[in-house]
């Protein structure tokens, strides 16, 4: 006997999400959206599945990773976890195991992208451009309870509030050494970036997508 749904359902769904298929085609990578109604919260895990056949696996048991990227190899596969802080770049075995963190940015970094050879991840990622090398979490408080100063429009964004001296500018990641930097600066906002076809390790990602701000 089937019953009409409740509210309470609701709670029970869980929707798969940001699809990312292998190189070879045969395997699926996919972030699994459920609830947690205790924390009041959503909880996100990467999860892999055949394309023609087998049970889906979970592959990490984070609350909050999202955005998985295959390696062009396919033997890896990047994501970004949200932990105790703004989501960071993170590294696991496409055969599964233990992520590795790369990144450590302060105000987080963005989903990333994998260079045609594997050698490099790029990425877009906000950027305080007041902050000094030795901020901590006293002058980047003070510095967002500043009075705000603005010649445009565009001084706020949906879902990050007032942006005051932030701005999103691109990074590159060296995975041979884990060395990470920032290859654009200056006060307008890079879009997310793109590798040209050809690009070996000794290039950078073809272009951006750029809103002066």
């Amino acid at each position: 006997m089937t019953r009409r749904q409740r509210i309470d359902d609701l709670t029970r769904l869980v929707m798969p999400e940001q699809p990312a298929l292998s190189p070879d085609g045969s395997q699926i990578v996919y972030v699994l959206r459920a609830s947690d109604t205790d924390a009041d919260a959503e909880v996100r895990a990467l999860w892999r599945v055949g394309v023609r056949d087998g049970e889906p696996r979970q592959l990490t048991r984070g609350q909050a990773d999202v955005a998985p990227a295959w390696s062009p190899d396919g033997s890896k596969i990047a994501f970004l976890r949200a932990q105790d802080g703004p989501p960071q770049i993170w590294l696991l075995p496409a055969a599964g195991g233990e992520p590795e963190k790369l990144t450590t940015l302060p105000l987080g970094a963005g989903a990333p992208l994998w260079s045609p050879d594997g050698s490099k991840l790029a990425f877009a990622a906000p950027v305080d451009q007041h902050a000094g090398a030795d901020d901590d979490d006293r002058a980047r408080a003070r510095r967002a309870g500043a009075p705000i100063e603005t010649d445009r429009l565009d001084y706020q964004a949906d879902g990050a509030g007032l942006l005051r001296t932030i701005r999103k500018h691109l990074h590159v990641l060296e995975l041979d050494t884990r060395q990470c930097r920032q290859v654009t600066s200056g006060a307008w906002h890079a879009g997310d970036p793109a590798w040209s076809p050809g690009s070996d390790s000794s290039r950078s990602p073809r272009r951006l997508h750029r809103t002066l701000t």
